[in-house]
C-alpha cells in the first residue's frame, strides 16, 4: 500500500502542475487484473457495492482486465483510503489492482 500511496502522490503532483483542481469530482478510471473467470463476478459485485460502474472486461492472454469507473475527487485524503480498499478487494478476488487514471479538470 505504501507503493500505491507514493504513486498517488506522484500522479497528483503532475495533475496540480497542469493546473488541475483535485477537489472537483470527475470520472476516475480504476483498473484490475484477475486470473480466472470465476473471480470476475465477485470483483464486480464488490465494486458495484462501492458505486463503481464496470466499463469494460477484456480477456487477455492468461488473465482478464477490468476497467471500472467511479465519480470522485482526487484529494489524497480520499484517494489513498480508496485505493487501499481496492487493493484489498483485488486480493480477496485473487487479482491485482492496476491503478487509476483521470482527466485533468482545470481550475477556472
Amino acid at each position: 500500500m505504501r507503493k500505491q500511496s507514493k504513486q498517488n502522490l506522484e500522479f497528483l503532483e503532475r495533475f496540480e502542475q497542469e493546473g488541475d483542481d483535485i477537489t472537483i469530482e470527475r470520472g476516475v478510471n480504476h483498473y484490475f487484473i484477475v486470473y480466472s473467470k470465476s473471480t470476475i463476478d465477485k470483483l464486480i459485485q464488490e465494486l458495484k457495492g462501492l458505486d463503481f460502474s464496470i466499463e469494460n472486461i477484456t480477456k487477455e492472454e492468461g488473465y482478464y482486465s477490468i476497467h471500472s469507473k467511479k465519480f470522485h475527487n482526487l484529494d489524497i485524503e480520499f484517494l489513498n483510503p480508496l485505493t487501499w480498499e481496492l487493493i484489498d478487494i483485488a486480493d480477496r478476488c485473487d487479482g491485482e489492482y492496476s491503478g487509476w487514471g483521470a482527466p485533468i479538470v482545470l481550475n477556472n
